[in-house]
């Protein structure tokens, strides 16, 4: 309970803040990692990620978790060099990893926010620190990378049933809104009756003895208003017109009250649309937290092998400073290499060894050189395919409302996002621009594709009062296996080109942004060396036999033909079908599926 009242005060205070220069959150974030930090070591990283994400959610979330993370890695490694040292480490590595996000476009810290936290963090007695370790069940001293497994395991979860309970409680709070609209109803008569019949000479005969009669009067002139929109005279209920003094009075105060009604409806469910959409989104990071507990635990250190390992790289004269062998949930293997000297040369002779003993070729891909001449570098067995891709666009206007994501995703997959704003123009361009940016983001950081598609949807929701509608056309392929996944909500059809013919991969979905409750449609297709997948957006469409064209031109398509060269052809001839005129924007992304080199 205490950590779930430590999120939700985390969240209220989001709202506290002075653009761009003071965000009471992100202060207080770092503060708290600092705190983990000196209580925790290096566990602490745990705290950061969440905290990341917490503060991300809506917005920023990759550039959020990756400035709290930063940071909370930075403090536990220094964390036994004292108070100090934490606190300029953190309050350095969190204006570094903003300045990188801020180069890339995105602001996440305000100016004020880490000197902010850097002064909590100094007047923080070291008693409150303690007592923060033993609240929290931290310790520095679990070096056992079993137990911190096991740590990071029971904290994942924990913040996982926190946040499923938070989703819970909003989702309960939106199921109450019919209750609150009868309340309603019956205070509008009541206000109809406390302005009008008060002094009324029959005000005991309709309200008391008549008490019923009068109550059924009012809800049969309550439907008419419903259905016309206003009452007159003539629509009151007879009953009620011949007993009434004050008629005249009454229809007007009605309509008056009407109107209120009406507006306090709306906006009622409008919050409880918007409770039920954040619901939704915090039941999904629960999901996302679970699903890397589960990761985690799949994951298995191999000792067996590590000392065999470090004796062959040893043998080439290279220091060997530390050594993790793994295997993931897919029996994939993959390494985690420390030593002195120079990087290429470490993992050269890495690499060798790796071969020899698990007899599977692993390469490097990623390091990481330290100035006091320590490389850490990460192994992982190389992806079998690589993907040749080709874009081509024309807009209608000078800004098209067409937009496009590529990315390489960090477990071995290739993502490309296709969107579709409705209309043309920078509206258009605005709302596809931010659902490819925030799925590219969202999947980047480890979110399912459904998930993804689901928040994409719920933030498009909420964005605003205005109509905020965009396409989704989105192809995940899995460079290890081919498995190739294709999500599409309003999106149009795509082609898989192969040796023996091309299929056709169709929905008949709606574009997210318009309702709240939106099936995700996913298809499963495996893709393998020579296949093409083409991807369009809806610009290409002729009035009459679009399709036919569109394949058959696919079809002809030599294998050996570049995926640039393929997506400009089709947009060159769909200019051609129009007389050379656009009246819609057009994008054509072709992926060619390689065998890696």
């Amino acid at each position: 309970y205490v950590a779930i009242l430590a999120l939700i005060a985390l969240m209220g205070l989001k709202t506290i803040h002075i653009t761009d220069f003071f965000y009471a959150s992100n202060s207080i974030g770092l503060w708290i990692v600092a705190m983990f930090s000196l209580s925790g070591g290096i566990s602490a990283i745990l705290c950061g990620a969440v905290i990341g994400v917490i503060l991300g959610i809506g917005s920023n979330l990759p550039e959020m978790v990756l400035v709290f993370v930063i940071c909370s890695v930075v403090g536990g490694f220094i964390s036994k060099y004292g108070k100090t040292a934490v606190c300029v480490g953190v309050s350095v590595a969190g204006a570094a990893a903003a300045i990188y996000c801020a180069e890339n476009g995105t602001m996440v810290l305000g100016y004020l926010d880490i000197p902010i936290s850097a002064l909590l963090v100094l007047l923080t007695s070291d008693s409150t620190v303690r007592t923060i370790g033993r609240i929290s069940g931290v310790r520095a001293d679990n070096t056992s990378e079993n137990q911190c497994k096991e740590f990071v395991i029971s904290r994942l979860s924990s913040a996982s049933d926190s946040f499923r309970i938070l989703a819970e409680t909003f989702l309960d709070l939106a199921d109450k809104h019919n209750r609150v609209d009868m309340e309603d109803v019956s205070i509008m008569f009541d206000s109809a009756a406390e302005r009008v019949c008060k002094n009324c000479s029959r005000v005991g005969e309709c309200w008391v003895t008549g008490f019923n009669s009068t109550y059924k009067s009012l809800f049969r002139m309550l439907e008419i208003m419903e259905r016309k929109g206003e009452l007159t005279e003539a629509d009151a209920d007879k009953f009620f017109a011949d007993r009434c003094l004050r008629l005249r009075a009454m229809v007007r105060e009605m309509n008056r009250l009407f109107e209120i009604y009406k507006i306090n409806c709306v906006w009622k469910s409008k919050l409880n649309e918007n409770r039920e959409l954040a619901g939704e989104q915090l039941g999904s990071v629960a999901q996302i937290l679970d699903s890397i507990a589960r990761d985690i635990y799949e994951e298995e250190l191999d000792g067996s092998v590590e000392e065999e390992i470090r004796t062959r790289i040893e043998d080439k004269g290279i220091e060997v400073i530390d050594i993790n062998v793994t295997t993931n949930a897919k029996g994939r293997w993959g390494a985690y290499i420390s030593g002195i000297g120079n990087g290429e040369v470490i993992g050269r002779s890495a690499e060798g060894a790796l071969k020899a003993v698990l007899g599977v070729k692993l390469v490097t891909v990623g390091r990481i050189e330290n100035s006091d001449g320590m490389t850490m570098l990460r192994f992982a067995e190389p992806e079998g395919y690589r993907i040749e891709s080709g874009v081509a666009s024309l807009g209608k206007t000078e800004e098209s409302g067409d937009n496009c994501a590529i990315r390489y995703l960090s477990d071995g997959k290739f993502a490309v996002a296709l969107s579709d704003g409705m209309g043309t123009g920078h509206r258009a361009s605005r709302d596809s621009g931010a659902t490819v940016k925030l799925l590219g983001d969202f999947l980047e950081a480890g979110f399912d594709k459904n998930i993804a598609v689901r928040l994409v949807n719920s933030i498009m929701v909420m964005k605003s009062a205005n109509e905020a509608f965009a396409t989704v056309d989105m192809c995940v392929i899995d460079l290890y296996s081919g498995e190739t996944e294709f999500v599409k909500n309003g999106a149009e059809a795509s082609y898989i080109k192969r040796q023996d013919g091309t299929e056709t991969v169709r929905s008949a979905s709606l574009p997210i942004g318009i309702m709240q409750d939106m099936e995700v449609e996913s298809f499963a297709r495996r893709v393998d060396v020579g296949d093409i997948i083409v991807m369009l957006s809806d610009g290409l469409q002729m009035k009459t036999g679009y399709e036919e064209w569109i394949k058959k031109m696919i079809d002809d398509a030599d294998f050996n033909m570049p995926s640039q060269e393929l997506a400009d052809r089709l947009i060159e001839m769909a200019t051609a079908l129009r007389g050379n005129e656009t009246d819609d924007d057009m994008t054509v992304v072709v992926l060619k599926v390689c065998r890696t080199d």
